[in-house]
C-alpha cells in the first residue's frame, strides 16, 4: 500500500473515487493471482460458483448443485447426499469472520461446511473456521483451487488421483504456458510447419497405423525379393517416428519451448512418414494402391473426429505427404525465377518499343491492352515475399514462378508471331533482356544465373523443376 501511494503521489489528497489505481507490479502480477488479469481472463461470481460445484464433485459429492438465487438462505452450493453446505464469495478483499459465521448458521442442518474465497481470509475468519471445522479454500480465475486451512488440506488429499482435479489444476499450468508464449512466440517457420504440414502428417501416420496389418499381409504374400528385410526396416522406422511423436507431445507440455528443436522434430516426422509411404507404394506397386488406401483411411478418420475436421478445415483433401524441399530444389526455383524476371524485363521493353514504332497501327491498338493485362500479375508473382518459410511456401513460390513464366512466354510468342517480321521483336526482346541482365549483375539471383551458365536465349521450359 505504501509503495502504491508513493507511485500515485502524495502532493494532494484526492477523493477516494478519484484516486488513481496503482497498477500491480510484475511480481504481484505473477505471484498474487494476477496472471489471469494479465491474460485478460474474465471470471465472474457465476464462474466461481460453477468452479466450486465442479470441485465438490471432484471431492466425491456427485450430487453437488448450485442453489436457486434467493432461496439458499446464504448457501451457494449444496450436496444433500453428503450433507455438505458451501458458500462462495467473489470478494476483492479478504473474507471476514461474519461470513464464516453466516455459513455455519445457514448450513446448521448440514454436517460439512466448505468456504471458497477469491482473495483469502482474515485471521479471525481462520480462527473461527478452525474452531468449527470449516474447510477454507481459495480459488483464482485460472481454475486453481487451493486448500487454506487444515480441514481443507485433509479434504484436498482425496483428490490426488482424481481426473477432474488434474483437469482443474492443469488450467493453471495452461495459464502459465500462455503467459510464457505471449512473450516467447513460436518461430515463423514453426508456425507454418504446424499449420500446413504437421497435423496432416499426423493424420497420414494415423491412417498408416490403421491399414498397417493389411499392407504387411500384402507385402508378405507378394513374393517380392527382400520383403522380410523391408518389413523389418518399416517396423523400425514406424517405432522411430512414434518416438518423435511422443517427444513432440511432451515438448508441447513444457516451458520453456525450444522452437528450433521442435521444428527439426516435426520435419523429421514428415520426412519419415513420406519415406514410409514411398517404400510401401514402391514394393506394393501392382499389388495394392497404397496412396488410395491411405487417402480413404484419412477420410474415414476425419468423419469420426470432429476436432480433427475443425483443425484441417472443410476443404482439406487427403494426399501424399511431400518430402521437404532440398537446398538444390530452392536453388532451382530461384534460378527459374531469375530467368523469368530477365525475360519479363525484355518483353516489357519490347512492348514499349512496339508502342513507339506503331502508334497508329490499328491491329496493335486493338491488342496492346491484352499484352499488358497478361503481364500485369507477373511482378507480384515474382515478388520475394517476407516470411518465406517452409515446404508450403516452397510450393507456392514454385507455382508462382511457373505461372509467371507461362505469362511471359505467352506474351513473347504472340509478339513474335504478329510483329516479328516487321519489327524483329525476337531480337528486341533478346537485346533488352541482355542489357537488363548486365545492368543487374550485382544482384544475388542474377549472379547465380550467370554462375550456372544459363543465358536468356534458352526456352523458359528448359529450367529444372
Amino acid at each position: 500500500m505504501r509503495a502504491c501511494a508513493a507511485r500515485a503521489g502524495r502532493r494532494r489528497k484526492l477523493p477516494r473515487s478519484s484516486r488513481p489505481k496503482c497498477p500491480p507490479s510484475v511480481e504481484q502480477d505473477v505471484t498474487d493471482g494476477g496472471l489471469q488479469y494479465a491474460l485478460a481472463v474474465t471470471f465472474s461470481w457465476q464462474d466461481a460458483e460453477d468452479l466450486a460445484t465442479e470441485h465438490m464433485r471432484a471431492l466425491g459429492h456427485l450430487d453437488a448443485r448450485k442453489t436457486n438465487a434467493g432461496a439458499d438462505a446464504g448457501l451457494d452450493v449444496v450436496s444433500e447426499d453428503g450433507r455438505v453446505a458451501v458458500q462462495v464469495k467473489h470478494y476483492s478483499g479478504a473474507v471476514g469472520r461474519p461470513d464464516i459465521q453466516r455459513l455455519v448458521g445457514a448450513g446448521s442442518r448440514y454436517t460439512e461446511h466448505l468456504f471458497y474465497a477469491r482473495s483469502g481470509y482474515s485471521r479471525a475468519a481462520h480462527e473461527f473456521a478452525d474452531d468449527h471445522d470449516v474447510a477454507l479454500f481459495r480459488y483464482d480465475a485460472s481454475g486453481m483451487v487451493s486448500p487454506v486451512n487444515a480441514r481443507a488440506t485433509e479434504l484436498d488429499a482425496r483428490l490426488e488421483g482424481d481426473y477432474k482435479l488434474r483437469r482443474i489444476r492443469q488450467r493453471e499450468r495452461e495459464m502459465a504456458r500462455d503467459a510464457h508464449l505471449k512473450v516467447n512466440p513460436p518461430l515463423p517457420a514453426w508456425q507454418v510447419e504446424w499449420r500446413s504440414e504437421y497435423f496432416p502428417v499426423l493424420l497420414r501416420l494415423r491412417a498408416m497405423y490403421d491399414v498397417w496389418m493389411p499392407l504387411e499381409q500384402a507385402l508378405q504374400s507378394s513374393g517380392r525379393a527382400g520383403a522380410g528385410e523391408l518389413l523389418a526396416w518399416l517396423q523400425g522406422e514406424r517405432t522411430r517416428i512414434s518416438g518423435l511423436l511422443d517427444a513432440q507431445d511432451a515438448a508441447e507440455a513444457e516451458i520453456p519451448r525450444h522452437w528450433e528443436a521442435e521444428l527439426q522434430r516435426m520435419q523429421a516426422m514428415r520426412q519419415g512418414v513420406a519415406g514410409l509411404e514411398r517404400q510401401w507404394a514402391l514394393y506394393l506397386a501392382g499389388v495394392t494402391d497404397v496412396t488410395s488406401l491411405l487417402n480413404a483411411a484419412v477420410t474415414v478418420a476425419l468423419e469420426d473426429d470432429a476436432a480433427a475436421r475443425n483443425i484441417v478445415g472443410s476443404e482439406f483433401v487427403p494426399q501424399l505427404v511431400k518430402p521437404l524441399p532440398t537446398d538444390q530444389d530452392w536453388r532451382n526455383v530461384l534460378l527459374r525465377r531469375a530467368a523469368v524476371m530477365v525475360r519479363y524485363e525484355g518483353v516489357i521493353a519490347a512492348l514499349a518499343e512496339v508502342d513507339r514504332r506503331s502508334p497508329y497501327n490499328q491491329s496493335w491498338l486493338r491488342s496492346r491492352h491484352l499484352f499488358y493485362e497478361l503481364l500485369s500479375d507477373v511482378p507480384a508473382l515474382l515478388n520475394l515475399r517476407e516470411g518465406w518459410w517452409g515446404p508450403e511456401d516452397f510450393g507456392i513460390r514454385f507455382e508462382d514462378t511457373v505461372q509467371a513464366g507461362i505469362r511471359v512466354a505467352g506474351a513473347e510468342q504472340a509478339l513474335v508471331e504478329n510483329w516479328g517480321a516487321q519489327l524483329k521483336v525476337g531480337r528486341l526482346i533478346q537485346s533488352y533482356a541482355n542489357s537488363w541482365l548486365v545492368r543487374n549483375n550485382d544482384r544475388t539471383d542474377i549472379a547465380a544465373l550467370w554462375s550456372a551458365g544459363h543465358t536468356t536465349s534458352l526456352p523458359l521450359g528448359d529450367w529444372p523443376a
